[in-house]
């Protein structure tokens, strides 16, 4: 071991557009600083003992005695030293760094984990829900936004990688799906249901996409205006979804759209395999029937339609619009009836070809 050894120290490694000349932007440090910080936090709640509490409230005296004390960044890269530290000066004063020590190893093991997606491990060494819900909300928020071309990876005191930002998403569906292969969430992927509630404190909605599911998701506070002004109607969100065995959804995560429910827009479309520009936009109703557990769909070109989920809605959807360029737009006028003919040309006109 170094005479010099930290046991409270570790790294974070930024690797990506601009790094190498030892360059990186503020509001992508600050961030992810902000959200290591909240992860240290919580494991010293959990070191302290106790619930985590309504609104997931950190104390001022974990505040202010497992803070992040930040050292130069090394020279050449952005990989920036930090410490647990007791900003309080009540451990220098004591020498006695035991807590800080204790709360830099959990962190070890719980990023460890994390970082090889062992989602067994992560929940034996965080069992409460609630503490695991909101370090895995935090590990998420502290990787940099995918538009600016950076990822975050972690490194223990001798700087070996225990969280590899180029993997971390593979490793955190991992995670998140509890050991159930088929609970993985898919890639983006629309849902509609009924928005019941909303915690603010926690930044989670409840929706119920039919009569026997009901689903708890975090969102942005971003979304929280909209949200607020389509409680107990239908919202369509865009996230990822995890399913069970026999393909209802259990989980969804990653929002990154909101919008009203009882509309559904089409501006592209392939038809034949052909895109297509919609202009104006398609327009429909979008209804869900409870009695029946179907959502139902009713707009343009007298579409009325019906699917069990809303993924079955759109394929319905696209298989009718598909059916009807075949059978009306691309048919021969002579064989078509007069209505059959005012069809195809509100379908000739509508659709832009995009090749």
């Amino acid at each position: 071991m170094p005479k010099h050894w930290n046991p409270r120290l570790f790294w974070l490694h930024f690797e990506g557009a601009g790094t190498d000349s030892n360059a990186l932007p503020a509001q992508v440090l600050a961030k992810s600083l902000q959200q290591v910080q909240r992860i240290v936090h919580l494991l010293a709640k959990i070191h302290q003992g106790g619930p985590l509490g309504q609104g997931v409230q950190i104390p001022n005296e974990i505040r202010s005695r497992f803070g992040l004390m930040c050292k130069p960044p090394q020279e050449g890269s952005f990989d920036l030293p930090v410490e647990v530290s007791d900003l309080s000066n009540q451990a220098s004063e004591l020498e006695d760094y035991g807590d800080q020590e204790a709360v830099y190893c959990s962190f070890q093991d719980v990023t460890r984990a994390i970082g090889k997606g062992n989602g067994e491990a992560f929940r034996q060494l965080v069992p409460d829900v609630s503490f695991q819900a909101a370090l895995i909300k935090a590990y998420k928020s502290a990787q940099p936004s995918k538009r600016i071309g950076v990822v975050l990876s972690i490194k223990d005191g001798s700087q070996k990688t225990i969280l590899d930002g180029r993997t971390f998403q593979s490793a955190y569906n991992q995670v998140y799906s509890r050991g159930n292969p088929n609970a993985v969430p898919r890639s983006s992927e629309y849902m509609i249901g009924l928005l019941t509630g909303m915690n603010f404190g926690r930044q989670r909605m409840q929706i119920k996409p039919s009569r026997d599911c009901s689903l708890n998701v975090e969102y942005d506070e971003r979304f929280e205006p909209m949200l607020c002004s389509l409680r107990n109607k239908l919202v369509r969100v865009r996230g990822r979804i995890c399913y069970d065995e026999k393909g209802q959804p259990i989980r969804l995560i990653d929002i990154d759209e909101v919008q009203d429910g009882s509309v559904l827009e089409y501006n592209e479309i392939a038809l034949r395999n052909i895109p297509y520009k919609a202009e104006p936009p398609l327009s429909f109703d979008v209804k869900f029937d409870h009695e029946h557990q179907l959502y139902e769909l009713q707009g343009e070109f007298n579409i009325l339609i019906s699917g069990k989920s809303f993924s079955e809605l759109r394929d319905s959807l696209d298989a009718e619009l598909d059916m009807l360029w075949v059978e009306y737009a691309k048919e021969d006028p002579q064989a078509l009836s007069l209505d059959a003919r005012e069809l195809q040309k509100q379908l000739v006109d509508r659709f832009r070809d995009l090749r």
